[in-house]
């Protein structure tokens, strides 16, 4: 119990930290996340470097925060884009039911046969070096779970009486 909630803790903690590094890191270490300077190569932490230097002089907190923003922009995007297409496959096969239904779930099956990486490679085979196709491909991977989701719980609530009197 108290391994649990300070576990969740530490997890809430170190992700609030990640953003803040995200959205304030390029701006407290005062260097652009790009620039070089071969003066300063390899430098140890240090009051003009937190995090010190790497190979080419460029400050590793700036690399940090502008890494964190690509990665976690990258999987919001990913987990709205599988959000989007799942929950409206999802109301879709529940709603129309029939061959549309039948439609989305061949759809998901033949997503879950094919293994999740393997799915994400191929969608990012399709422009190598676009960082967009490669949370396309994540999103692909994803949808099935929001679509059986949102499918189970669309049928319960169109199956209510509610539902029943308005189309009478």
């Amino acid at each position: 119990w108290l391994a649990d909630v300070l576990g969740a803790a530490l997890g809430a903690a170190l992700l609030v930290l990640l953003l803040a590094v995200a959205a304030f890191g390029p701006a407290l270490s005062g260097f652009d996340a790009i620039s070089q300077d071969l003066d300063q190569v390899r430098q140890p932490p240090s009051a003009a470097h937190w995090l010190g230097t790497d190979h080419l002089g460029r400050d590793q907190l700036a690399r940090l925060g502008a890494a964190l923003r690509i990665s976690l922009g990258g999987a919001w995007l990913a987990v709205a884009a599988a959000l989007l297409l799942g929950c409206s496959l999802g109301v879709l096969a529940a709603w129309r039911g029939g061959w549309a239904e039948r439609l989305c779930v061949v759809l998901a099956d033949a997503a879950i046969a094919v293994p999740g990486l393997l799915l994400v490679l191929l969608v990012a085979a399709l422009a190598p070096g676009a960082y967009s196709f490669v949370y396309l491909g994540l999103a692909v991977a994803m949808w099935v779970e929001y679509f059986r989701v949102v499918r189970a719980m669309s049928r319960s609530v169109l199956a209510g009486s509610p539902v029943e009197a308005a189309r009478l």
